[in-house]
């Protein structure tokens, strides 16, 4: 795939499983500009939302012109919540297919080890452990869904131990969701500079 939209990176983590599965999910998203909005909640806490507080309270400190300028930079940042993607009619077709969503997770996280089943017709489910390859140490459960052939959402939940196992936190609860919807037929949005 070539920019498959954030949702399935993020419930990308239909990661490392043994489980081989023969259908496909359906319906089958329609190709296109997509745009997908995530919100990540830690302990509860969004948490874009706390970097934005952050950098908020470090801006009111600076003199006037400093802070003119980093208030402009911050606000032509793209918006990490939101992102839009080009969906092609192979794409599309891969993004159905559980064999080839497990092989992607495969290739793009290592260290976990999850189990994934088919649950309904347009739903696939997820539970196991990850080991913290990308920074993730603990049990997690979430599913994809393609509610339909423009519209498609995921969500994940787990209890981290990555700062446990560093001796001084306890775990961390994070809980993921997306939805991706799709906008136009016409990508050339996205290649406007």
């Amino acid at each position: 795939m070539t920019h498959p939209p954030r949702l399935l990176l993020g419930a990308g983590l239909l990661v490392a499983a043994n489980a081989c599965l023969a259908q496909t999910i359906s319906p089958q998203p329609e190709p296109g500009l997509w745009r997908s909005h995530a919100t990540t909640l830690v302990d509860g806490r969004d948490a874009q939302a706390e970097i934005r507080k952050q950098q908020e309270a470090v801006l009111a400190q600076l003199p006037a012109e400093q802070r003119a300028q980093m208030a402009a930079t911050l606000e032509s940042e793209e918006d990490l919540r939101t992102t839009t993607d080009c969906i092609t009619a192979e794409d599309a077709a891969l993004m159905v297919d559980p064999q080839a969503l497990l092989a992607e997770a495969q290739q793009n996280m290592s260290g976990c080890d999850l189990q994934i089943e088919q649950d309904g017709p347009s739903r696939l489910a997820f539970q196991g452990t990850c080991s913290g390859d990308h920074g993730f140490v603990g049990e997690m459960h979430g599913d994809l869904e393609m509610i339909s052939s423009r519209e498609m959402r995921s969500s994940f939940s787990g209890m981290s131990n990555h700062a446990a196992t560093a001796g001084d936190e306890d775990p961390v609860k994070i809980e993921h969701t997306e939805v991706s919807t799709w906008i136009s037929a016409d990508c050339t949005e996205l290649a406007a500079p």
